[in-house]
């Protein structure tokens, strides 16, 4: 599951693996559900990275068993995608896509083996070209978030529950920390999509608590928290989106298939 922008407009692409059924949803206003726009059947894939390219909407597909990574192009009616270019990569476990100068980068990490490469998309969209290559972690969790001048990286590990704030060096050759701190293990990390500093929510699922947080030039700070009351549900899914000029996230808890939105007042 993952969120995406066309044209202006936040959609919801979910997926089933084993089957492969895939769908585009447009958020009702009044957040009592979604509207489906297309469904269709594709993969099998276990990674949706959309990301913009020249001021055009598309999406990067990647199946980490069989390396299988796809470049597409959504269609002017969001009925579909068509492909731009296909190739294999990896293996992969994290993969992601941040900006830099207005351009998208790719971020790629292996959790067993710690490898990570950052990489620059080719002009033509017909693969990347590799900025750099290192080890870090172990990590189960890697956001990168753009601010106007620089790009952070949060990065935390569930076994530990070690969370760190690195920022990447402006020619992306790596990062280097500035902030690190040891929360509860087993949480689960989102970004929020608000306008200004970079934020991001820790959901402690065992007692069902999301503690919203801000990446300042001046340091990392605790903005606000929210406990639905509701008893725990499990381990969740988050994914950004912005609906009205508001901040909100969708919430899925694969235990109980259950699904619910988090609405941010203080963005």
């Amino acid at each position: 599951m993952t969120t995406f922008v066309k044209d202006g407009t936040d959609y919801l692409l979910t997926y089933n693996r084993p089957t492969g059924a895939v769908m585009f949803s447009r958020f009702w206003g009044n957040l009592r559900g979604v509207e489906t726009v297309w469904e269709g059947t594709w993969g099998p894939w276990t990674h949706f990275v959309p990301f913009t390219w020249n001021g055009n909407d598309h999406l990067l597909t990647y199946d980490r068993d069989s390396g299988t990574a796809m470049i597409s192009r959504f269609w002017p009616g969001l009925n579909g995608v068509e492909t731009v270019w296909q190739g294999t990569w990896g293996p992969w476990t994290h993969l992601a896509v941040f900006y830099r100068d207005g351009q998208p980068c790719l971020l790629t990490y292996d959790r067993a083996s710690q490898k990570v490469m950052t990489s620059r998309f080719w002009g033509g969209l017909n693969g990347v070209d590799t900025i750099w290559e290192g080890k870090w972690g172990p990590w189960t969790h890697l956001v990168p978030m753009s601010a106007p001048d620089r790009t952070h990286l949060v990065a935390y590990d569930a076994a530990t529950g070690v969370l760190q704030i690195s920022q990447f060096f402006p020619g992306l050759t790596g990062t280097h920390a500035t902030h690190q701190e040891t929360i509860a293990p087993g949480c689960d990390i989102a970004a929020v999509r608000a306008p200004g500093l970079p934020h991001f929510t820790v959901h402690r699922h065992q007692i069902d608590r999301r503690t919203l947080y801000r990446i300042s030039p001046d340091g990392v700070d605790q903005v606000a928290g929210l406990s639905t009351g509701g008893g725990t549900k499990g381990a969740s899914i988050d994914v950004p989106f912005r609906l009205d000029g508001r901040a909100y996230q969708v919430n899925y808890y694969p235990a109980t298939q259950d699904v619910d939105f988090t609405r941010w007042r203080t963005l």
